[in-house]
């Protein structure tokens, strides 16, 4: 199927239209299946009714973000069409009540990731200055209960015809970690931790400890460990970010149009094989056109994006759950773990019996990790003609690559030395427990034998 050009643009959608297509959405179980094609299409156009008023909130926030902190990272996109069904139906299976489609505030959203918290508040305040503000919500000084921090609001464009409100999500760099955590995990073990599924709960208690892990007790740190190593999450991670470096190698290429030629990004995700692909567009509209048709004609995680952002180290930070090459849990994990052996209250017997062995496992993904980044180098010096971009690109992603390897290793090599003193005291204290016990039996020996010697005179 191919949607003539600018089909959604030339259609104006009344609240009554959105409300009935919500409802019709319902009764069709949210199904994307289910779901009339005409209705799709609709959803489609009421989506790309946001895009005006999403554009001008990027523009805008990028530039008042650059004035709190340089080097921030902006994103926006449309609200996947999975994603609102997944809403609609989440909204009444969780008792909220029934959520009309008009009534959907995030369906255009922009995001920012700064350093600090304080970088947060601040734009903030320059933002109740230049939009008409909806909604605040400050995650930061009240969390989720899963565990998410952040600060969203909602806002309306002032000067724009018909304008639509915008969610602008504003994080700093581990908060947004965190999230993508969440996201990442969710492709990988075909959950929906995000949307509130609870199937693994196991893995939504992991990532509550982990979104706080210097204020839980050393026992939750412990259950956190135990689940990571049942799950074999560090390497289910790391296995699928080698696979879809090396599968993303032509695509990077491409990305030479990446930036002022091509903003836009189609992301892709195979839910079977958890692979990704990438394509560049010159207009949103080109690219929402061909994400619909993809939507439609198959399965899989579309979403298009525009991002601020001139390097693909960037981009894979942003939208870590789509490219999927890399996610700083792989080092945040270590260090944690690090923290873990040396702190003076951890159980050393927990720490011998459970992390000696994982250690040696993490050793063997790095080491994994260090073969495929020579195999991706390799790959790229052997391409006739690279652009002077894309070698640029490239440096930037070898030197991070090669200090996230080094950092992992030394990081490992700490945590073997800290193991290390803990066996050595361990064995410390068991044969002082052993001398002491065979001097409580020698003492008690040579009392009875004395008993016995004054009894005999």
């Amino acid at each position: 199927m191919h949607l003539k050009e600018n089909w959604c643009d030339r259609m104006t959608i009344s609240n009554s239209q959105i409300r009935k297509l919500g409802d019709r959405i319902r009764i069709a179980e949210c199904d994307r299946k289910k779901c009339a094609v005409d209705d799709i299409k609709l959803l489609q156009a009421y989506r790309l009714e946001h895009k005006d008023s999403l554009i001008h909130v990027f523009d805008v926030v990028s530039k008042i973000s650059k004035r709190v902190h340089r080097g921030r990272m902006v994103a926006f996109r449309l609200k996947k069409i999975d994603t609102i069904l997944s809403k609609l139906r989440r909204s009444e299976a969780q008792g909220e009540g029934k959520m009309e489609l008009d009534r959907m505030w995030d369906v255009a959203g922009c995001r920012v990731i700064v350093q600090s918290e304080n970088a947060i508040y601040r734009i903030v305040d320059l933002l109740f200055e230049e939009f008409e503000i909806k909604r605040p919500k400050d995650y930061i000084k009240n969390p989720a209960k899963d565990g998410y921090q952040g600060y969203h609001l909602y806002v309306k464009p002032k000067k724009l015809y018909n304008p639509k409100v915008v969610e602008i999500q504003l994080r700093t760099m581990y908060q947004h970690h965190w999230a993508t955590l969440v996201e990442v995990v969710d492709v990988v073990y075909d959950t929906k931790i995000k949307e509130g599924d609870n199937s693994l709960p196991e893995l939504n208690t992991f990532l509550k400890t982990y979104s706080n892990w210097n204020k839980v007790t050393i026992r939750d740190k412990e259950v956190a460990i135990l689940t990571e190593n049942k799950h074999n999450l560090y390497s289910r991670l790391s296995d699928v970010f080698t696979d879809n470096i090396l599968e993303l190698r032509s695509d990077w290429i491409n990305l030479r149009e990446y930036g002022q030629n091509e903003p836009y990004i189609l992301f892709n995700v195979d839910q079977d094989t958890k692979k990704v692909s990438f394509k560049t567009f010159k207009t949103i509209e080109e690219a929402e056109e061909h994400y619909l048709n993809d939507f439609i004609r198959q399965e899989g995680d579309f979403m298009v994006a525009r991002l601020n952002v001139e390097y693909f180290v960037q981009l894979a930070f942003v939208y870590a759950n789509y490219v999927l090459s890399n996610h700083r849990f792989l080092d945040v994990w270590l260090g944690y773990l690090l923290d873990f052996v040396k702190d003076n209250e951890s159980d050393s017997g927990f720490v011998i019996n459970q992390l000696v062995s994982r250690i040696q496992h993490y050793k063997s993904e790095v080491l994994k990790a260090q073969m495929n980044e020579a195999e991706l180098i390799d790959f790229f010096e052997s391409q006739p003609v690279v652009d002077g971009r894309i070698l640029k690109q490239l440096k930037k992603w070898k030197d991070e690559r090669d200090s996230d390897l080094i950092n992992r290793r030394n990081t490992l090599n700490q945590i073997d030395e800290e193991i290390e003193k803990i066996e050595l005291l361990d064995r410390k204290k068991r044969r002082e427990a052993i001398l002491w016990v065979v001097g409580i039996i020698l003492i008690v020996g040579i009392v009875v034998l004395i008993i016995k010697f004054l009894r005999r005179r």
